[in-house]
């Protein structure tokens, strides 16, 4: 008790000036309509100002939870679209019947490691074996290709991407039908090389380059990118063609794991034909 009143004893002076700056900010506000006025839309515009902060706050922290509904979404919507599809086509006496099975479904999935500098780059994706992901599984986003599943934990897949030298994609021109493989020289992270097109083929710049649908990891479609050179050399059959990706594997942070519900019976057949 002594305590505190020595402390009011040593600032009493400061504590006095305060409480009648209250008092008289009191009284104007309450007597003065026009001060009244300039001192509630100050109020409201400060309680105005820190809500705006904390929801701006607050959205901020929940952007991972935002950005993970979306990817779901996302997946739900790549899946109704007519490349996941398996039709069922039938023609019995001038009828047509057609039905519709879901071939391909999607898993989103963060990517949570990534390199794209090496001449073998990986991706780490935080889909697991416990959220049905697979081995040999295509992964792709909105834009384009990343890569495929090559290893696979209880909570996490690697992903060999585009941008490794082992990689080769069955891919196909879409204006023309043509088809060829994707590879990686190991130098440029936005560029790969589209090989084995003949020269009978007459590739233009700016056609875009999709999956060609004969590998079973992707449905058929799926863009990768579009040309932006080409040449031939001199007594080759094959051209040599530049492909500008069309996804940023630098900056890409969600992809969408590609699970094939045909395939168990497609490589059973293969397996049959001693591939």
């Amino acid at each position: 008790m002594r305590k505190l009143f020595l402390l009011f004893l040593r600032n009493g002076g400061l504590l006095a000036f305060g409480l009648l700056e209250v008092i008289s900010l009191f009284l104007v506000v309450q007597f003065n309509p026009d001060q009244e006025k300039i001192f509630f839309n100050s109020l409201n515009n400060w309680v105005a100002g820190t809500d705006a902060i904390s929801q701006n706050t607050l959205d901020y922290l929940q952007l991972d939870t935002y950005a993970d509904s979306l990817a779901r979404a996302n997946a739900q919507m790549l899946e109704k679209l007519d490349n996941a599809l398996f039709i069922h086509q039938i023609e019995e006496d001038s009828i047509k019947r057609t039905d519709w099975e879901q071939q391909y479904v999607l898993t989103s999935a963060k990517i949570v490691d990534k390199t794209v500098s090496r001449k073998n780059n990986f991706f780490i994706l935080n889909r697991g074996e416990r959220h049905g992901i697979k081995r040999n599984s295509g992964v792709i986003t909105e834009k384009g290709v990343i890569g495929v599943v090559v290893d696979v934990s209880k909570d996490y897949a690697q992903v060999m991407t585009v941008l490794h030298q082992q990689s080769r994609l069955s891919v196909a021109l879409r204006r023309t039908g043509d088809f060829g493989a994707l590879v990686w020289d190991g130098d440029d992270d936005r560029y790969v090389s589209l090989v084995d097109v003949p020269k009978h083929v007459q590739p233009v710049e700016g056609d875009t380059i999709q999956t060609s649908g004969f590998s079973q990891m992707f449905p058929e479609g799926v863009m990768l990118g579009k040309i932006e050179e080409f040449d031939i050399e001199p007594g080759s059959n094959f051209y040599d063609i530049k492909v500008r990706l069309s996804e940023d594997m630098r900056t890409v942070k969600y992809g969408y794991v590609v699970d094939n519900l045909k395939r168990a019976q497609i490589d059973s057949l293969k397996a049959g034909l001693g591939e």
